[in-house]
């Protein structure tokens, strides 16, 4: 009887963890929200990216001491007809001192959205002052962009030196194909990160300047969400894998 129990709680997590939009990426730990800026979309080519954000416990303005209870995503405008949003927790209330997520997914069909999509995340925090007094300040986050691209295969020369263009299949089985771009020849490093953080696989990549494609083999890591990070000299690039089979 124990054992029926351990697996049926066991799937009950495994369901909970594959129900949530995406899972905030362990490698951040400081307070902000990352990466910098999200990966390119390309025309009828599904997209599935998000943000981490890392909310404070709380915050000091001229000199006084607030406290934050939560922060509130109530909408996300500029996205391009075809992706949507959705945070985690699912309701977008995020606790001060803790961990969530953005998840931007859908695939943009129309080629008149080609361009450039800036990005704006509506929220409200709620806290206090002087432990009673309770606040409530409407914040848009600006600053974040979606860059739809035509993705014809034509060399883009306005490429930056080092890009993680995408990975796939995603959800993998056995292996995953990672689609990178370099100005140069050179080698990447390749770790895999469970949700604690905790590295299960690590790899070193010979690359060719321009496009290259890596095979990487999974098949024995077990199901579940991964982050695998792409090292480039001082580039780091982050994109979330998940192992379903």
């Amino acid at each position: 009887m124990k054992n029926i129990f351990t697996i049926l709680f066991g799937m009950l997590i495994s369901m909970m963890i594959y129900a949530q939009p995406c899972t905030p990426d362990p490698a951040y730990n400081q307070v902000g929200v990352y990466p910098d800026s999200l990966p390119k979309a390309n025309i009828n080519v599904f997209y599935n990216e998000f943000l981490t954000a890392i909310i404070p416990a709380d915050t000091t303005v001229s000199g006084v001491t607030a406290i934050v209870d939560s922060v509130k995503v109530t909408n996300v405008t500029g996205l391009p007809a075809g992706v949507t949003y959705a945070t985690n927790p699912i309701n977008g209330v995020i606790l001060g001192g803790t961990k969530a997520c953005i998840a931007f997914t859908g695939t943009v069909v129309d080629p008149s959205l080609i361009g450039t999509h800036p990005i704006t995340i509506n929220a409200t925090a709620y806290g206090r002052l002087y432990g009673t007094m309770a606040i409530e300040i409407p914040y848009d986050f600006t600053g974040y962009k979606l860059i739809v691209e035509a993705g014809s295969g034509i060399k883009d020369f306005s490429k930056s030196a080092f890009e993680v263009n995408n990975i796939f299949p995603n959800p993998a089985n056995n292996i995953a194909n990672l689609s990178i771009y370099s100005n140069e020849a050179s080698f990447v490093s390749v770790n895999i990160k469970d949700i604690t953080g905790r590295i299960v696989f690590s790899n070193d990549y010979d690359i060719n300047s321009g496009d290259n494609l890596l095979k990487l083999n999974i098949s024995s890591l077990p199901e579940g969400i991964y982050f695998c990070s792409i090292v480039k000299d001082s580039s780091i690039i982050t994109r979330k894998l998940v192992i379903n089979r």
